[in-house]
């Protein structure tokens, strides 16, 4: 059996619309989460466990930089013409 069959796997994909939103929320002794909502689908990102960790820290750093990738090759697409200014419009990160 090939790798790819001895396990699960799935794939999520969300397409960003005008009314997508994501937000980072933190509670007193919790560890923070992040939430993503598009259209009807909230996804909500959090650790595993109560406590924080080094790799929890590594995946975080991880996730900022791909997050920072997105938005350079957005950028880099936005068509000059689009009437849409940076900021504006109800995608919002908090």
């Amino acid at each position: 059996m090939k790798r790819s069959q001895e396990r699960s796997t799935s794939i999520v994909s969300l397409h960003v619309g005008p009314d997508a939103s994501v937000t980072c929320r933190s509670h007193d002794h919790r560890p923070p989460f992040l939430m993503l909502r598009v259209g009807g689908t909230s996804v909500n990102l959090t650790t595993a466990g109560r406590a924080v960790t080094r790799t929890h820290i590594a995946f975080a750093y991880a996730l900022r930089d791909a997050v920072n990738d997105f938005l350079i090759e957005c950028e880099a697409l936005r068509l000059p013409d689009d009437s849409e200014t940076f900021g504006d419009g109800p995608a919002i990160a908090a």
